[in-house]
């Protein structure tokens, strides 16, 4: 099987050794000990070699080291998130737009690394390419991705590190990130069964009873299979509902896909734009009163943490949400024991998503923003589909020499312009 080449995403993370106090994070830097993450890429695979797995021991001796002198926070001190811990409006908006599962003392350890490493190649005048980030493995590009997700929410992110300690930061976040999963994952199940959102047929009397949703229903069940599988054979809805046959994580369902069409020959068509997932971005990010496209609340995702924007993250995430929200599954099981493998899938569809091309990204994003943020909080969403910003296409282009030999501005006397 052809392993897809997995980019990092680069992000507009500002560093945080910036001097500008972000909300609910104290400016108060303590007197600790500067970070200083290994010299040698620390690895959250399984398969790490020895010396690789060593340099991780060390790595993660000098993350723990950055606690400095621990001290506990005191009192909540007011967040974009009316009043909550940084830790957790950090936690909660990290498993959106960052990443859902990638362990957050990893993420730490591999973030500071690359932090570091960049920032030296950067001083040394030498240019760090994505040639160097191809010795990282696909698991260890998640952590730094999620890193830069968690610099985008809390540009401070040292300052909380050092207040903190890794143990009580590690610990919070978590929590915060499992905790806004069950609460979005309540938001589309409330939902997701009603009228409203779909006509189902038949309809959803009771959506606390599995045997209603998911396998058991025609319509829901056809949604979920993959085309791989037969839906219409009455063998294999029946080896579906009672786990006999488990869908892969890596088979694509039709929910995916506008209409729950998917074109065996152009795979891409109408890929991440059914009405039913911009439903679902719309309810988590914007409120269930936003369902239909109205205006987002003033308590949703959105505004809690001026988002204008989609990521390919949030996408991912939005996915598997409505997946399980549409399932028969009873209970959110990331590894997939008693139910589909949302773990996989997740990790899966971001990796595939961070693999596509410049234009490819820039088509999914910009439908998704056009649907999710209106025109006038995010102007991203008055590109066409399948343009990119300027900006965006000159660093697409990376460094290149100003092709224009000439000084003609020299030539051009002042009486030229009457």
């Amino acid at each position: 099987m052809t392993t897809p080449t997995i980019q990092r995403r680069r992000t507009n993370a500002r560093s945080s050794n910036n001097n500008t106090a972000s909300p609910g994070a104290s400016s108060a830097t303590p007197a600790t000990q500067p970070l200083t993450p290994s010299s040698h890429p620390p690895s959250s695979s399984p398969s790490a070699t020895p010396a690789t797995a060593a340099a991780a021991t060390q790595n993660n001796d000098d993350v723990t080291a950055l606690a400095g002198t621990k001290r506990p926070r005191i009192s909540d001190t007011g967040d974009v998130s009316e009043g909550m811990h940084p830790l957790t409006a950090l936690g909660r908006h990290l498993g959106r737009i960052g990443n859902l599962f990638v362990p957050v003392k990893h993420m730490l350890r591999l973030g500071l690394y690359h932090q570091k490493h960049s920032a030296e190649a950067q001083a040394a005048n030498d240019v760090a390419d994505d040639d160097e980030e191809a010795g990282y493995a696909v698991v260890d590009i998640r952590c730094i991705n999620a890193y830069d997700a968690a610099l985008e929410i809390e540009p401070d992110l040292e300052a909380l590190i050092r207040e903190n300690g890794i143990k009580h930061f590690v610990n919070m976040v978590t929590t915060a990130r499992r905790n806004a999963r069950g609460e979005d994952i309540k938001k589309i199940r409330d939902i997701v069964a009603t009228p409203r959102f779909r006509p189902w047929a038949p309809a959803i009397t009771n959506y606390e009873d599995p045997r209603q949703r998911g396998w058991f229903h025609p319509q829901m069940g056809d949604l979920l299979c993959p085309k791989a599988l037969d839906y219409g054979l009455a063998q294999t809805r029946h080896d579906l509902q009672h786990r006999i046959l488990k869908p892969s994580p890596l088979l694509y369902p039709a929910f995916m896909y506008k209409d729950g069409v998917i074109h065996p020959n152009n795979k891409f068509r109408g890929f991440l734009k059914a009405l039913d997932l911009i439903k679902s971005g719309r309810i988590i990010f914007n409120g269930p009163r936003a369902m239909d496209g109205g205006p987002a609340s003033n308590r949703s995702v959105s505004k809690s943490y001026n988002m204008t924007e989609m990521t390919m993250p949030a996408i991912a995430y939005t996915t598997t949400i409505y997946a399980y929200g549409i399932s028969s599954d009873e209970r959110f099981d990331p590894e997939g024991k008693s139910g589909f493998q949302y773990r996989a899938f997740y990790n899966g569809l971001l990796d595939h998503l961070d693999s596509l091309t410049a234009k490819q990204r820039s088509i999914i994003l910009t439908f998704w923003n056009n649907n999710i943020f209106p025109a006038d909080s995010n102007p991203a969403s008055s590109l066409p589909a399948g343009v990119m910003a300027s900006a965006e296409e000159m660093a697409e282009q990376g460094d290149r020499d100003d092709d224009d030999d000439g000084d003609e501005w020299d030539a051009v006397s002042d009486n030229d312009d009457a």
